[in-house]
């Protein structure tokens, strides 16, 4: 008689499994999930505009896994208030897609100085984005603010320093 409940309990479970999935850790496994809290854990910093015109609050990438979460399953009221500086280990050509991207991007290319290199537009679901030579930083807004903040190639940003 004991067999019978036992089956019926391993029945249920193992159609739930199918059905349903197999129960993940609390906040997803999926790559939407995981890269949303890597984007979350980026730190904040202030990255100083050229002439007068001010700073600006940016998330900032430095690490292998930012680098690559960059904008991917960002809400986009999130994009445009959160820019994201990119910094780089060395100098070197970079390459960027906009897959899982919900908004078209400006991306501000700059020497190891923060000198600007190159302003381009890059648009969601597409690749073969290429920087210039000699990126260290990047800088990606939403597309239209590099030209609102007037950034333009040769104007300087300073890179950030950790806001407290």
């Amino acid at each position: 008689m004991r067999a019978a409940p036992r089956i019926l309990l391993i029945a249920f479970v193992t159609v739930g499994v199918l059905v349903f999935g197999r129960p993940g850790p609390a906040g997803g496994d999926d790559p939407e999930s995981r890269g949303l809290a890597v984007w979350r854990g980026m730190e904040q910093a202030r990255v100083i505009l050229p002439g007068d015109a001010g700073a600006l609050t940016v998330r900032v990438a430095d690490e292998g896994d930012e680098r690559a979460q960059g904008m991917q399953y960002v809400p986009a009221p999130e994009i445009r208030r959160n820019p994201i500086w990119f910094s780089y280990p060395a100098s070197r050509v970079t390459h960027w897609h906009m897959h899982n991207v919900a908004l078209p991007l400006d991306i501000v290319w700059m020497d190891a100085d923060g000198r600007i290199l190159e302003i381009a537009r890059m648009e969601p679901g597409r690749d073969g984005y290429r920087s210039p030579p000699g990126v260290r930083h990047a800088l990606e807004l939403a597309a239209g603010t590099a030209r609102r903040l007037g950034l333009e190639v040769g104007d300087r940003l300073t890179p950030p320093g950790l806001v407290r």
